[in-house]
């Protein structure tokens, strides 16, 4: 068996949808999504053939995908996660014996390419460090990204949000910072989803711009829980992004 046939561990592909099957909505959605995620895992450029794929194919996808991602507890989780995405001057300045020898990793497709917004400024002081680093184990997540609203009515984040407005304002400051990064980096990887979505329906069904629910911009909304309406609006601010090929 080789790598390329080798099947990445997400389950079966579901069952195709009908094109003009208005019904069901979440048959379309929950095609479109297994899809992505595959198309995700694939653009990690991994060794399919590696074990660890039997040991995590267990778990659901966003799981395994975050497996991927560093965690807020690592000790140079700020330096590596501005390295991620192009930064690598943070990681230079903490480890400055070994500063000549790193350089930023390439940029997976998967990874979103920094666009408008920069990395938030790192806290200097490591007591900020830990602070923060504890704090944004516990936020929720999608597709990898923190989400940081603490108007959110939801009871079961109430606590978490109220220990927020405790924070000290240089930390309220940062995490401010932190969830424009975050969410402008949501927008960019829904808009490149609904490049991917409508080249994956034109190869499958021959068409790619659907009259009924779910649209590619809904299906990508819902996947990085952005506003339909904004994504529409940053697709036309941001015409370039649908001629990008990064993620088909």
């Amino acid at each position: 068996m080789t790598k390329r046939d080798k099947e990445v561990p997400l389950g079966p592909e579901p069952e195709r949808p009908r094109w003009d099957d208005a019904r069901d909505i979440t048959a379309m959605t929950k095609w479109v999504n297994w899809h992505l995620d595959r198309h995700e895992f694939e653009s990690m450029r991994v060794d399919l053939d590696d074990p660890v794929w039997d040991q995590l194919a267990s778990q659901d996808a966003e799981e395994l995908y975050l497996a991927e991602r560093r965690s807020p507890h690592d000790p140079l989780y700020f330096e590596c996660q501005a390295a991620d995405y192009g930064d690598i001057k943070p990681l230079r300045k903490r480890l400055p014996q070994l500063a000549k020898y790193l350089h930023a990793p390439p940029r997976a497709p998967h990874r979103p390419k920094m666009n408008h917004l920069l990395p938030p400024e790192l806290p200097e002081s490591q007591d900020a460090r830990r602070t923060l680093q504890d704090f944004l184990a516990k936020l929720p997540t999608v597709q990898g990204f923190v989400i940081i609203r603490p108007e959110d009515p939801d009871p079961k984040f109430r606590e978490l949000w109220a220990e927020l407005r405790k924070l000290p304002p240089e930390y309220q400051r940062y995490l401010a910072d932190l969830r424009r990064y975050e969410a402008e980096q949501r927008m960019f990887m829904a808009a490149q989803d609904v490049v991917f979505i409508r080249r994956l329906w034109k190869r499958v069904f021959k068409k790619q711009n659907r009259k009924t629910a779910p649209s590619a911009e809904e299906i990508a909304a819902d996947r990085y829980e952005v506003s339909v309406d904004d994504l529409k609006n940053y697709q036309k601010k941001h015409p370039r992004i649908l001629r990008r090929k990064s993620r088909t």
